[in-house]
């Protein structure tokens, strides 16, 4: 099932299950009300953080192994301007990292997942200034979006960038 939470001013905390393979992943936005739905199912662990006013994630990278039934994500890693978090789940031989671009951040996610996360894409934003984040009426991010083998790679929407990072795109 293809998700896409939407471009959102910041990331405020993000919750995954795994055992094998990351089993879901769920995240909250600074901005907004409500936060995403779980994108998968449960894991028999969980684990995650919540990030500090002033602290913003500009780099996600995991690892993910391909079966009879697709590829699922078995590891992921999120740093951010203050530390890292992870990683959370298992290494294995196939790696894929994204980083936010210089004075950007990432500020959303999309992807694919259905007994476990497929794929994990992710949306720039410039980094906000202290206080400029207000508290806006929220969807639940359950946008129709989500990845496609061989992205369409950097694309401008407004002042907030979009990169697909897609598992099949970067074998």
């Amino acid at each position: 099932m293809s998700w896409d939470d939407g471009k959102h001013a910041k990331v405020k905390k993000v919750q995954l299950t795994f055992d094998d393979v990351i089993r879901s992943i769920e995240v909250e936005y600074e901005g907004t009300n409500l936060k995403s739905q779980r994108r998968g199912t449960v894991g028999t662990r969980s684990d995650g953080f919540t990030l500090s006013t002033d602290e913003y994630i500009t780099s996600v990278s995991g690892y993910y192994k391909t079966t009879f039934s697709g590829d699922h994500i078995t590891a992921l890693t999120f740093k951010t301007n203050k530390k890292t978090y992870g990683p959370y789940g298992n290494k294995t031989q196939n790696y894929f990292s994204a980083d936010a671009p210089k004075d950007s951040q990432i500020a959303g996610f999309l992807g694919t997942s259905g007994n476990a996360l497929s794929s994990l894409d992710v949306h720039f934003a410039p980094i906000p200034t202290p206080g400029s984040i207000k508290p806006q009426p929220g969807g639940s991010g359950t946008g129709g979006g989500g990845s496609k083998p061989g992205g369409s790679g950097n694309e401008s929407g407004g002042s907030l960038l979009k990169l697909h990072v897609s598992l099949k795109a970067i074998k």
